[in-house]
This record gives C-alpha cells, sequence and structure tokens, in this order.
C-alpha cells in the first residue's frame, strides 16, 4: 500500500469513530423501565411497541419534594388496561425549556384528559401540559416547567403509564438569548398546513404556545439575528402564507403573545 493511501486509510478511520461516537451521544436511550434513583437536566428516550391505544388521562400530584405527572393509555377500542406501552420519544427540548413528548399513532379519545380541570393551577414548578395533534401522525404533549426543574422518568405498566416526577435543581440555565422565526397564532386546519408547508420547503416545523395559550409555529433557531432575518428572505414562500417574524428569547421565557 502506498504512503498517502495508508494516510487516508488513517484520517478515514478516525473520521469514522468520531462519527460513531457522536451518533452514540445522540441516540436515545430506552425507556426506563421502573423507578429509578436519578434526576436528570438532560435526557433522550424512546421505546414502546404497542399499536391500537389512545391517550387515556392525565394526572398531576404534589409530593412536596417534587411532582408527579402520570400520562396513562388504554385500548383504543375497549378502553382495557394494556399490557405494552405505546411508541413514544421523551426528550428535554430548550428555547424554551420542556419535555417533549411524540406519540406515534396515539389519538386522544376524550376532548377533556385530565382528572381536574386546571390540574396544573396549585403547581409550583409547572406551568402547563399542551396537546398538539401531530397531523395524522399521533399526539405531541409538552410540559412545560415554571422555573429550572430537574426530572425523573421511568414507565409502569398494567396500565401502561409514563410517570414524569419534577424538582427543582440548582443548575443555573444558559443566560444566551436565541432568534425564532415564528408565525402569528394558528387555529384549526393552519396547525397542520403549517407543518406541511414547513417540510416542503425541507425544515421541521415546531409546534408552541405563547403565554394565552395560542397555537403558533416556528421555522427555526438561530444563534444570530441576521441568520433568522437571511432564513426569512430565504423561506419566502412560507413567509407568504404564514407572515413569518423574528422574535428573541431566553431559554426559561414564555414566547410573547403577537398582535
Amino acid at each position: 500500500m502506498k504512503l498517502n493511501e495508508i494516510y487516508l486509510s488513517v484520517i478515514l478511520g478516525a473520521f469514522m469513530l468520531l462519527s460513531l461516537g457522536s451518533l452514540s451521544v445522540a441516540a436515545p436511550s430506552p425507556l426506563p423501565g421502573k423507578e429509578p434513583g436519578t434526576f436528570l437536566t438532560d435526557f433522550n428516550f424512546s421505546g414502546g411497541t404497542g399499536d391500537g391505544y389512545i391517550l387515556y388521562q392525565v394526572r398531576w400530584g404534589d409530593h412536596r419534594s417534587f411532582e408527579r405527572v402520570v400520562v396513562e393509555f388504554r385500548e383504543r377500542d375497549t378502553g382495557a388496561q394494556i399490557p405494552e406501552l405505546p411508541r413514544m420519544e421523551v426528550e428535554k427540548d430548550e428555547y424554551p425549556a420542556r419535555v417533549a413528548i411524540r406519540l406515534a399513532g396515539v389519538p386522544t379519545r376524550a376532548k377533556e384528559i385530565y382528572t381536574v380541570r386546571h390540574p396544573f393551577s396549585k403547581s409550583r414548578m409547572l406551568s402547563g401540559l399542551n396537546l398538539f395533534d401531530s397531523c395524522g401522525g399521533g399526539q405531541f404533549l409538552t410540559l412545560v416547567p415554571s422555573r429550572p426543574l430537574e426530572y425523573r422518568i421511568f414507565t409502569i405498566l398494567h396500565p401502561a403509564r409514563l410517570v414524569i416526577d419534577v424538582r427543582p435543581t440548582k443548575t443555573v440555565p444558559s443566560d444566551k438569548v436565541r432568534y425564532f422565526l415564528r408565525t402569528f397564532p394558528l387555529y384549526g386546519d393552519q396547525v397542520c398546513a403549517f407543518k406541511k408547508a414547513a417540510l416542503k420547503e425541507g425544515i421541521t416545523g415546531r409546534l408552541l404556545t405563547d403565554a394565552s395559550g395560542n397555537t403558533f409555529g416556528e421555522a427555526g433557531v438561530f444563534d444570530r439575528p441576521e441568520d433568522a432575518f437571511g432564513a426569512k428572505t430565504r423561506l419566502r414562500e412560507l413567509g407568504k402564507r404564514f407572515s413569518l417574524v423574528v422574535k428573541a428569547r431566553g431559554i426559561m421565557e414564555t414566547p410573547e403573545v403577537l398582535p
């Protein structure tokens, strides 16, 4: 083998090791199947194999040193308890900080899934849980903290439940401001229309809620304002349909209400 070929092989091998290392860090971990003792500030879990289930109920409880949210699932046709978990992904999201729960192929049967009308009205740590229709792909839930938190996440069967415990953390969140390309409030069919139009532009549209509970879409997160305005220029067709605007936000800030 020639010397330059040896050098090339070494470089390619090192590149592959670096790539595999970054992939292993980014890859989600299996959902814990029993209550772990460790609270986390960052996480990315996935698991579940079952189909044919519905999002049945969301419960909240105050346990003094921590608060608990329980997401329960039932069999879609009979409403019976189920022995398996539906497919789901649970990860820590940022700007704003929240827990993102993606439920593939899981509809919700009831319009009101909470056990009480305002389950988070007495919470010292959570401002609410938002439920979005994933436009044919199941449900998308976001659990929104009102202060910096750490999380303990696990699952229970019979019935199938996802459990999220939260408690305050001493970890200081980043004070960095980032810039967002977002829409005005979306109503009805506009939500799915935005997601489809964003995919057509080659991006994944993100759904959020503002302080008034309105749903809106975001078409990008940027470190510099000039990058956000540059993206707005490139996404001209999307902007024509949804009037994209650039807004700045910190990691714990609630998105502001647009007029």
